[in-house]
């Protein structure tokens, strides 16, 4: 069993790492962001407007103490490990998800009136839901920024701005969007990819 002392160093390095990382991805979508203002002129203003708060929330609570678990744990998977947080903080960790993707506009489930708590795996936050998602209310700003942080995330784990795998297995399978929504990530997805 862990000292207090050895407690207060583990989440020191939790909040440090989180802190670290989650600047660095919020500074890539502002980048990409600011990239795709400039490529497509009658969303830019809104645009750098609505980046300007990107994934804010995760500072407050109640996304905070849950976020640094979350990433921590995406952490030791990438680096090999396994990570189980506290028994208390699992519950914790969905709540900080679901009020997350509910009070951001980048993501579809913010669109969505009947998601709730009840709309996301616990075990698989990532995972294809009994229900699909219906982000068809999503806005052409929106739906940028969303792209401009799945590019941020593909840069962060490939080094290549490349998302398609990922917009392949949620597009019209995790998230509902029309056919215009598709045309317009596939359009915001390709300027980023031909920009190699």
């Amino acid at each position: 069993m862990k000292s207090p002392l050895e407690l207060l160093k583990d989440q020191q390095d939790m909040e440090d790492h989180f802190r670290k990382r989650t600047a660095e991805h919020v500074g890539r979508v502002k980048a990409n962001a600011a990239k795709c203002a400039a490529a497509f002129p009658d969303i830019g203003p809104a645009l750098l407007e609505q980046v300007s708060i990107h994934d804010d929330t995760k500072y407050n609570f109640p996304e905070f103490f849950p976020y640094l678990h979350i990433t921590w744990k995406y952490k030791k998977e990438a680096d090999g490990e396994v990570y189980e947080p506290p028994a208390d903080m699992a519950e914790k960790m969905h709540g900080a998800t679901v009020h997350h993707v509910r009070h951001n506009k980048h993501h579809p489930e913010y669109w969505d009136p009947d998601f709730d708590e009840n709309s996301l795996d616990p075990k698989d936050r990532d995972g294809v839901p009994e229900r699909m998602v219906n982000g068809q209310m999503m806005d052409r700003v929106s739906i940028a920024e969303m792209v401009c942080d799945w590019i941020a995330m593909s840069l962060e784990k490939s080094g290549k701005p490349d998302a398609t795998a990922w917009a392949n297995m949620n597009i019209n399978k995790r998230w509902k969007f029309t056919d215009q929504q598709v045309y317009w990530i596939w359009e915001f997805h390709e300027f980023f990819k031909n920009e190699i």
